[in-house]
């Protein structure tokens, strides 16, 4: 990773951890993870942060369904946590799981990773029941979904299309937006 971008802009990277046992290293960066809690090599979320960067480690969640790890920054002197986020597919999310997991974090955030939540609204080709779940219960916490213009999933089957699994879900004052 020594290239332009990550000596110049990337500050944070969020990313999911599938496989990752051991420790990476990257100069200039620290890791913070979570794995699967069966701690076998699957699933799980990771973040790579600037060494240079004031942060503080957040408490992981690590259930069936959500593996997640999370720091805690200031942006014009308000704390938000950052969290990377991998939810299995083949769990069923409830409006418990969700509630347990957000409920968990701080009060303000920026959670982004592979849901494995689809819907319409955010740019995938079809919406799922985890989307629908998703959707229905960020629109009644009034908290917003950021999705990239394009796929973050390239399946290497013919039979699977490409398309948005991962996603940002936000709550965060207005001035923080650009």
């Amino acid at each position: 990773m020594n290239n332009s971008y990550t000596n110049n802009s990337l500050s944070i990277i969020l990313f999911n951890a599938n496989g990752l046992k051991n420790h990476i290293s990257i100069p200039g960066y620290s890791l913070i993870k979570s794995n699967h809690p069966d701690a076998t090599a699957h699933g799980g979320a990771a973040i790579l942060i600037k060494s240079s960067l004031k942060y503080y480690s957040l408490v992981n969640y690590s259930q069936n369904h959500f593996q997640s790890c999370a720091i805690l920054i200031k942006i014009n002197n308000i704390p938000v946590a950052i969290a990377a986020i991998y939810s299995p597919p083949k769990h069923n999310l409830t409006i418990d799981n969700l509630t347990d997991f957000f409920d968990s974090t701080a009060n303000n955030f920026i959670i982004g990773g592979n849901y494995n939540a689809k819907h319409q609204s955010w740019g995938c080709r079809v919406t799922n029941s985890r989307g629908n779940l998703l959707y229905n219960f960020t629109n009644m916490k009034k908290y917003k979904i950021l999705a990239p213009p394009g796929p973050t999933y390239w399946p290497t089957s013919v039979r699977k299309k490409p398309d948005i699994l991962d996603i940002f879900v936000t709550k965060i004052p207005s001035n923080l937006y650009y």
